[in-house]
């Protein structure tokens, strides 16, 4: 070969590797451990049996059979897949050096995992993201377990938190919490954890002979080790609590069950509050910070739905038979609930968006015309240095049929900050208008809540309760 054409063959090779994704050179990861019939199938169709130290490529297919498997990538991230599921690895790129460019994009195609995010996400949520049939995951750094069958995908979540969204919405599920999305309908939570039963391994008994020994035959005396067991399970951190006590903030809003529809939203402060063994509110005892009057409620025969706590705010929903806060019969009390911050920031701005939230309810005096509730995403702003600060907030609310678009900034006004609450804001979209109060919560204020209700245009009222993190 010329030296000619020994540089034009190093130099086609050299633009062929470079087009190649950063992680395509190498292997993405490794098995842990494998038993059972575990194949992979890689990008060209050739499959092979997968066993402990096997190495994973982008474009492989793990496919368990009756087995399991244990994936441990470059990153860091473990997933760990149950019998009869289908894994797919389709782009994976870790550089340690560059995680603007790290990538990490899988597919749940049937079955089950539990998986625990390594570095890539950290630094960028949309870097990582799991594919399902029916929704996408994207993560919050987290662990998470995901199942997925022909009806649907159900997800829970250990610590942290993932993003589902289809065509149909997205829903947010919290640390301790489930959400669930069946084909053609928005994701939402779940009250049913999904169950991935738990390992259930052979146990390998080693023999060793002792020359030495002999038995009454005269035979080599061969000793039976001792029966190696899996180590103990590790005990997932206990879920996060909310305390009987004082100091709780409160933004609350209820809607009277009356042929005109009434709903009042507040915010409450200084309150003394209790909760059940599920830190889900039983009672509290406050003052209204618009008027100065006391406020308190009891759940009486009433019961809790759409409830969860994050060891920050707590939130949910009463159903019919609590103490009314109007003075007439109500079917439904939307709560969210946070211990006031021990000192306010008094300079600076900032933002929050929601990532927990009530399903809101509408009253059904005139009709419910808007259809059936997809999504909710709202935005808090404030200036804390302000002269007269204030909370600026958006709030998007999508049914199947119509999308509200509520702003104080453009078609309200915003809540006056007083303290660690913030009352009397107005939000409207040009044509219905509405109300909303709400408070701090946290270290610096990290976190807020907030109750609201608004006019639809079908005539009914709409109500629930939103929580934020500061960005």
């Amino acid at each position: 070969m010329t030296s000619t054409n020994r540089k034009y063959m190093t130099l086609l090779a050299t633009l062929f590797l470079l087009g190649l994704p950063a992680m395509a050179l190498g292997s993405v990861g490794t098995v842990n451990f494998a038993y059972g019939p575990v194949v992979a199938t890689d990008a060209g169709g050739e499959s092979r049996p997968l066993s402990k130290g096997s190495e994973l490529n982008v474009g492989d297919t793990v496919d368990t059979q009756t087995g399991r498997a244990h994936l441990k990538f470059n990153d860091g991230g473990y997933v760990s897949l149950q019998p009869e599921t289908q894994f797919r690895i389709d782009d994976y790129r870790f550089n340690q050096d560059n995680a603007e460019a790290d990538r990490g994009i899988f597919s749940l195609i049937r079955g089950g995992l539990r998986a625990l995010t390594g570095l890539i996400g950290k630094t960028d949520r949309e870097s990582y993201q799991l594919n399902t049939p029916v929704v996408t995951i994207g993560i919050r750094g987290t662990g998470y377990t995901a199942m997925v069958d022909d009806e649907g995908a159900n997800v829970s979540v250990g610590e942290g938190g993932i993003i589902m969204t289809n065509d149909q919405g997205t829903h947010v599920v919290n640390a301790w919490q489930a959400g669930q999305a069946q084909k053609g309908e928005a994701p939402g939570p779940s009250n049913q954890r999904p169950y991935l039963p738990p390992n259930a391994l052979p146990i390998y008994v080693p023999e060793y002979s002792v020359s030495d020994e002999r038995d009454a035959d005269g035979n080599p005396l061969i000793l039976s080790g001792a029966t190696p067991s899996e180590p103990p399970p590790v005990a997932p951190p206990s879920p996060p609590t909310l305390e009987d006590g004082t100091g709780y903030n409160l933004a609350v809003v209820s809607t009277a069950r009356a042929a005109t529809t009434t709903a009042n939203a507040y915010t409450s402060l200084d309150n003394t509050a209790t909760f059940n063994t599920a830190s889900e509110l039983q009672t509290f005892t406050g003052t209204d910070a618009s008027t100065g009057s006391a406020l308190a409620s009891d759940i009486g025969t009433g019961s809790v739905v759409d409830s969860g706590t994050d060891g920050q705010l707590g939130w949910g929903r009463w159903t019919s038979g609590f103490t009314s806060l109007s003075g007439l019969p109500e079917d439904n009390l939307h709560y969210i609930v946070g211990l006031a911050p021990a000192v306010m920031p008094t300079s600076g701005t900032a933002t929050y968006t929601s990532y927990v939230y009530t399903q809101p309810t509408t009253s059904s005096s005139f009709g419910n015309n808007d259809g059936t509730f997809q999504s909710l995403t709202s935005t808090l702003a404030v200036d804390f240095g302000a002269t007269t600060p204030a909370v600026d907030m958006t709030l998007n609310v999508d049914y199947s049929n119509t999308s509200y678009a509520h702003s104080s900034v453009t078609n309200g006004s915003a809540a006056v900050l007083t303290g660690s609450n913030f009352i009397n804001g107005v939000i409207g979209d040009g044509t219905s208008t509405g109300t909303f109060n709400g408070f701090f919560s946290g270290t610096d204020a990290s976190n807020a809540g907030v109750s609201y209700e608004f006019d639809t245009l079908d005539g009914n009222i709409t109500s629930g309760v939103v929580g934020y993190q500061k960005d």
